[in-house]
């Protein structure tokens, strides 16, 4: 697997993974807007995390195979809600092939080496017990409950917090 920066040539191939990937995230996480599925819309945000990438406020970054697919995505974002928090999408066909074990190592990696930062967070629905599971093989606890802070649905999910000292 290959960990890289999000770049604009990833914008095809990155409406494409979303696309393909859309009923499997929406099952589990936010729903995004009928708008972001659009060539111009993935453009868009792809400028914007570069952006932040520059002000040293965000790293995104993809997955990919040894082939170049896109398996998953990854987002470091500084203060988030006050919080410095990571968080990923993993496709339908690399779920369970350890993809979110290498991201969630390859972040932690970036916090700590380029962000200099003492503490990650990462909120996840307390029904996610695959990420917390990831979460807990590198020692995050849970440092809080968040009732009914996801939209998944029709469904309000409870979170939690969780944090890791770095």
């Amino acid at each position: 697997m290959q960990f890289c920066l999000l770049s604009q040539n990833d914008t095809k191939a990155l409406l494409d993974f979303e696309i393909s990937n859309k009923d499997w995230f929406e099952a589990t996480i936010e729903k995004r807007e009928d708008d972001f599925y659009r060539i111009e819309a993935v453009e868009v945000q792809i400028d914007n995390f570069l952006t932040l990438f520059k002000n040293k406020q965000m790293y995104p970054a993809l997955i990919k195979s040894k082939s170049g697919a896109i398996l998953a995505r990854a987002n470091l974002r500084l203060n988030n809600k006050g919080y410095n928090t990571f968080g990923y999408r993993v496709s339908e066909i690399a779920s369970g092939q350890g993809v979110a074990t290498f991201a969630t190592e390859q972040i932690l990696k970036i916090a700590k080496e380029e962000f200099n930062l003492n503490k990650i967070s990462a909120f996840v629905s307390t029904d996610n017990l695959a990420s917390a599971k990831v979460l807990s093989k590198f020692g995050f606890v849970i440092a809080s409950f968040h009732p009914e802070m996801a939209l998944v649905g029709q469904q309000l999910l409870d979170c939690h917090l969780y944090q890791l000292a770095l």
